[in-house]
């Protein structure tokens, strides 16, 4: 589903950054924990996430859904915001 990482953890994916994308990454990474403390982070799908809710996908399946998460994408960087 989203382009497959080595990191595990999400300190593991902010050390395999490059430095001009660590640096605006650490920056969304505590402006999202100091705006909202009750969404904790997590790893996954491939990308750092902060809180989770039940989603149930097209095949009906339930999974734990970021509510909101970051990718380094080749050209910028993403942020998700699932605001169902």
């Amino acid at each position: 589903m989203f382009k497959p990482v080595r990191a595990k953890t999400v300190k593991e994916y902010f050390d395999m950054l490059p430095e001009e994308r660590r640096t605006p990454m650490k920056f969304l990474h505590s402006f999202i924990q100091k705006s909202a403390p009750k969404l904790k982070p997590n790893f996954i799908y491939n990308m750092p996430g902060y809180g989770t809710f039940a989603y149930k996908n097209y095949k009906k399946e339930v999974l734990n859904w970021p509510v909101i998460s970051l990718a380094s994408q080749k050209n910028y960087i993403s942020i998700y915001v699932c605001a169902v």
